[in-house]
């Protein structure tokens, strides 16, 4: 990377405004007045210095996933929001981006526990092309549990239809968790549980 390119690297800092979206490379660049090829360049720097990470596709062929576009998240879920210009908690609470610095939250725990287990989970999110999707897949040799997140201190039906939908697909994955802000954890259906982020972030 050339001194001018490090030059403009950070006006690649809009980028924390795609934290937990698809990774838009293009948008980046056209954003940071750049190439698309140093754009790609400026956020493989952000991920070795270890201040983001690309979450892959989830498909049955572990070969594609990295033909599918990964989504980006930020390491620090509150410096990201601090690049992104939301200097108080309360207006960010307030954005439409708010679920996804949630996510992005979640991921890094779940990643934090990941990287203690051996051998180490992948993880991956999911989403189809009419629409259902869910945050993020913990797989490993023996198991693949679907897990979405919401900021809701009372899930619904509507929370969990993505979890249901990938639960029909995927028979082998036998049940689901909907991270929320519920007190207790406890039964939405058959095979889907509401679990509170301090019991599935401290268990």
């Amino acid at each position: 990377m050339t001194l001018d390119e490090i030059q403009r690297a950070p006006q690649l800092l809009s980028a924390a405004l795609q934290n937990g979206a698809l990774l838009n490379v293009a948008q980046l660049a056209q954003e940071a007045g750049i190439p698309p090829s140093t754009a790609s360049r400026c956020l493989s720097l952000l991920e070795v210095s270890c201040l983001v990470w690309r979450v892959p596709a989830f498909t049955v062929n572990r070969g594609k996933r990295r033909s599918i576009t990964p989504k980006l998240f930020w390491q620090d879920s509150g410096l990201a929001a601090h690049l992104a210009g939301f200097q108080h908690s309360g207006r960010l609470a307030e954005s439409r981006l708010s679920g996804a610095w949630l996510e992005s939250w979640v991921g890094r725990h779940l990643r934090t526990w990941a990287s203690m287990r051996t051998p180490r989970p992948d993880i991956s999110y999911w989403r189809t092309s009419a629409g259902h999707e869910v945050d993020f897949l913990v797989e490993s040799a023996r198991s693949l549990l679907p897990l979405e997140v919401k900021s809701t201190a009372r899930p619904s039906g509507g929370d969990i239809r993505g979890l249901e939908s990938f639960l029909d697909l995927h028979p082998e994955a036998r049940m689901g968790i909907l991270a929320c802000a519920c007190r207790q954890a406890h039964l939405l259906s058959s095979r889907i549980a509401a679990v509170p982020f301090e019991a599935l972030l401290l268990g």
